[in-house]
């Protein structure tokens, strides 16, 4: 318990140690996918190639467009966390669902359009091993890139630097508000790109939870997503993901019950949020600075 205690003190005096930053809350609803030439440019702004192009846009013709939500949409489909250790992966394999068509098709329908294969496995086995990828990734001190981060036992989930590493990974070249398929922006059109970063929260300070309320309701006004991380009056237990909003209420997906739950920004401040089972706002991982000239990957 004073160990626990200890951490908490701690982890106070950093929070408030942080610059404040963040946003005004902008009315903006969790986007639904388009059209195909919608999902065309956003397979094209994930990075994939003419080849696994053509292979989605013919797999495409054969879905009428009122179908694309329930095809292609990670939010419709209820994906709950496989293990009690793998909040954050789920989070982050639905993350890379809403952001890349192409991995969205093969995750949800089986399809991969990179080879123009059927996988044998169904929905939840897929998902489980999206989990799996993640979460040793997340976990390793080696990333495949060749850089080092540092390691965390896979029995206590995710830590917020590595689901920061990944939305920067996923999220970081999504630019500008043009067309939108599934909340990514797909105009293509030159511009900055976000680096994530994780930002303390003092759970038992007002302002503290609003400075981070603020920041996570900024980076799903400008069109992408953000981590929050909750938990008990010791420690943070569980990771959820913002996905959008609905004027000053957050769409949050809940990897515990697959659910995206309504969450009042003005709750939230106030420390009333329950998520997961749990009431206390510890972190959020949110868009921090830009980067001129820099892309993101869709291995």
């Amino acid at each position: 318990m004073e160990w626990a205690a200890l951490g908490r003190v701690a982890w106070a005096c950093a929070a408030r140690a942080q610059r404040p930053g963040g946003g005004p809350t902008a009315s903006r609803s969790p986007m639904r996918w388009a059209d195909p030439a919608a999902v065309l440019l956003a397979a094209a702004a994930a990075g994939h190639r003419e080849p696994t192009l053509h292979r989605l846009e013919d797999h495409l013709r054969t879905t009428p467009p009122e179908q694309l939500p329930a095809l292609l949409d990670p939010l419709s489909r209820q994906l709950r966390q496989r293990s009690g250790t793998t909040c954050g992966s789920a989070c982050l394999v639905t993350a890379r669902a809403l952001a890349d068509p192409v991995y969205a098709l093969w995750l949800l329908e089986g399809f991969d359009a990179r080879t123009g294969r059927h996988a044998a496995a169904d929905l939840g086995e897929r998902f489980a091993a999206a989990e799996r990828v993640v979460h040793a990734r997340t976990t390793a001190l080696v990333l495949p890139d060749g850089r080092w981060q540092v390691p965390w036992p896979r029995a206590l989930g995710t830590p917020p630097w590595a689901v920061a590493t990944e939305l920067t990974r996923i999220w970081g070249g999504v630019r500008g508000v043009g067309v939108r398929v599934g909340g990514v922006p797909v105009d293509g059109g030159a511009g900055p790109v976000a680096r994530f970063r994780t930002r303390l929260v003092d759970p038992d300070d007002e302002g503290s939870r609003r400075t981070a309320t603020e920041a996570v309701a900024a980076a799903v006004a400008g069109g992408r997503v953000a981590a929050l991380f909750v938990g008990d009056g010791a420690t943070p237990r569980h990771v959820t993901l913002a996905v959008g909003a609905e004027g000053p209420v957050l769409a949050v997906y809940e990897p515990g019950s697959g659910d995206v739950v309504q969450v009042p920004s003005v709750e939230l401040v106030a420390g009333r949020t329950v998520l997961g089972g749990w009431d206390r706002l510890w972190a959020v991982v949110v868009p921090g600075w830009v980067v001129p000239g820099q892309t993101s990957s869709a291995s």
